[in-house]
């Protein structure tokens, strides 16, 4: 695809919701590769806080923005600001998420609702937007982050947020069909769980009687933030196809951990 960078060394890797979890240590494995890193938070303070840690720690260039997905005037700001600094933008990284998890549709409260369907996939949509609408002509890339749902297999306890990241799912796969030619590539990654500061809330509030069975589940299948940005990054670095989606955790890599089973990730946080 023209337009694309062929390194990462130079680029420039706008990720959103990248003041924790797996945004800030995609945005550290991205600078571990040599692209200048813009940091996009709800707090504007503490994006460019994390971007000076990014730019001190790895030798590169880093801004930092305020960014409120949910509302397209604020990605359009963060856009603009990025371009006012470096003035071109190759990856742009639909990370921001947020799962409210444990109840059914009956319990959910429509508020909480609203935040999945706001944050995950408006704000998805308007980061595409934005973005799409930044590279034509140019190049790039947008990936956008998929999670439990995506695949449509119903996960107890997330009917809000895997209806979200369905819906995320599908408009990658639309959008990806719709940019074909553009020079422009659509992809999605798909992460797996990983332990982030909003999964540790969530698991915070499991039921003492279904904890054990729970972190047997998490144990087996969890991954720390920093493995999933760097298998994250090699894709970002490499790939060069339209439309695909790659899936960090799949039945393999699950056969063999049930081989291990003194696996324990989830100590490391306690």
């Amino acid at each position: 695809m023209d337009g694309l960078p062929r390194d990462l060394n130079g680029s420039v890797a706008v990720i959103t919701g990248a003041t924790q979890g797996l945004g800030r240590a995609l945005a550290s494995a991205l600078a571990e590769l040599g692209a200048r890193i813009v940091i996009a938070g709800r707090e504007g303070k503490f994006a460019r806080s994390v971007a000076a840690a990014i730019a001190g720690g790895h030798g590169v260039e880093a801004l930092g923005v305020a960014c409120d997905v949910a509302r397209i005037e604020s990605v359009e700001e963060a856009w603009a600001a990025a371009m006012s600094r470096f003035g071109a933008i190759d990856i742009w990284i639909n990370n921001a998420g947020l799962a409210l998890t444990g109840s059914t549709i009956a319990t959910l409260s429509s508020e909480d609702f609203r935040a999945m369907v706001e944050v995950n996939l408006l704000g998805t949509m308007h980061g595409s937007k934005v973005a799409a609408a930044g590279m034509i002509g140019r190049g790039g890339a947008i990936y956008n982050i998929h999670g439990a749902g995506s695949d449509g297999v119903p996960v107890p306890g997330m009917l809000g947020y895997g209806t979200t990241k369905r819906a995320v799912q599908f408009f990658t796969q639309a959008m990806a069909e719709e940019m074909a030619d553009s020079g422009v590539i659509v992809c999605g990654l798909s992460p797996g769980l990983v332990i982030t500061e909003g999964f540790l809330r969530e698991h915070a509030r499991v039921a003492p009687e279904r904890r054990a069975s729970r972190e047997a589940v998490v144990n087996l299948i969890g991954d720390h933030p920093e493995t999933v940005a760097a298998w994250a990054a090699g894709i970002i670095r490499s790939n060069r196809d339209n439309g695909r989606e790659f899936h960090w955790l799949d039945a393999e890599k699950i056969g063999r951990r049930k081989l291990a089973p003194d696996r324990d990730i989830l100590s490391y946080y306690q």
